[in-house]
């Protein structure tokens, strides 16, 4: 499922693709916060993965609750990761928008295991595709309930996915055959449908691995 928009420019104060001068990686530091910037040079604002690790970090450290609050609240402007630079601020509104984005696509992931009769230990692959198929950090994206609590080793990254499923389409000499057998391996789910789903969502809003 898309999950860009979400996480990325979409509602984030300082939200943006993982572009040149996106925060791509957040680290602590003894003296603070170390920030990956794509391309270096200062900060424009997060692209997701940097807006994961920047969630986890503050988690991790304490400066952030479990429920998403602030431990200490850092005031309309947010919390400047770099002090010096404004765009490096995560807000509580920022969290909250992330902890929805995660919790419906953790939700989602929950339906159809029950649908198809699994549990996360009976996947044997999962696929991050997009953006974060580039620079998302598994272990901080486990922490948050974001991914599956799976061995690391089944999460595969790739971030041209779609790109790369169009070029072998179009360069395939049976293109019109391989699209006929996906298709028909493919069954519609359509979640406003599915009676739990709601109770799925509330129980995977906490910042928290998955249960």
């Amino acid at each position: 499922m898309p999950g860009g928009p979400a996480f990325e420019g979409v509602g984030i104060r300082h939200g943006m693709a993982a572009e040149l001068g996106a925060i791509q990686h957040v680290r602590a530091t003894p003296g603070g916060y170390e920030l990956e910037v794509i391309g270096g040079g200062e900060a424009r604002g997060f692209c997701g993965s940097g807006l994961a690790d920047a969630i986890a970090v503050l988690l991790q450290a304490g400066s952030l609750k479990p429920s998403g609050r602030f431990a200490v609240s850092p005031g309309p402007d947010g919390l400047a990761l770099d002090p010096a630079n404004p765009r490096s601020a995560i807000t509580g509104a920022d969290v909250d928008l992330f902890q929805r984005a995660k919790a419906a696509t953790a939700a989602a992931m929950a339906v159809l295991l029950a649908d198809a009769g699994l549990t996360w230990a009976d996947l044997e692959r999962v696929c991050v595709c997009g953006a974060f198929g580039r620079t998302l950090d598994l272990a901080n994206a486990q922490f948050l309930g974001l991914l599956p609590p799976i061995d690391p080793a089944r999460i595969e990254l790739f971030a041209d996915a779609s790109l790369a499923g169009c070029e072998r389409a179009l360069l395939s000499a049976q293109d019109s055959e391989m699209f006929a057998a996906l298709a028909g391996e493919i069954r519609p789910f359509n979640l406003s449908l599915v009676s739990d789903f709601d109770d799925r969502f509330i129980d995977h809003l906490r910042l928290r691995p998955m249960q």
